[in-house]
């Protein structure tokens, strides 16, 4: 799974030109969201993500309702729009994206293409 964006590399540095790939990999919400002070949030709206130790580049400022992104045989799905993390910027916090397909009937319902 990729997330993208075009924010900074750095908590309150300057915002990229070019847009950043990262690439993440599925992790326990719930296991998470038991480590913080978060209580006001559905959970099952949420998909939880770690980023890849490899990364060179991290989600930061800026960032905020990029895609969470799927290729799968050649095509690629959004999943997620990035919401929120622990502490970000670092690459070793989880991170959380908005499930996207929770909110498929208003989107239907509200975007008229």
């Amino acid at each position: 799974m990729y997330a993208t964006g075009f924010g900074s590399k750095q908590k309150n540095g300057a915002f990229v030109d070019v847009k950043k790939k990262v690439v993440v990999t599925l992790a326990s919400r719930n296991t998470y969201f038991n480590n913080t002070n978060v209580t006001q949030y559905n959970r099952d709206n949420f998909i939880c993500a770690m980023e890849s130790q490899n990364n060179t580049v991290h989600l930061c400022d800026g960032d905020y309702g990029g895609p969470l992104m799927i290729l799968d045989k050649f095509q690629w799905y959004l999943h997620g729009l990035y919401s929120w993390s622990v502490n970000n910027c670092n690459g070793q916090d989880p991170v959380f994206f908005t499930r996207v397909g929770t909110y498929l009937d208003w989107i239907r319902d509200n975007v008229h293409l």
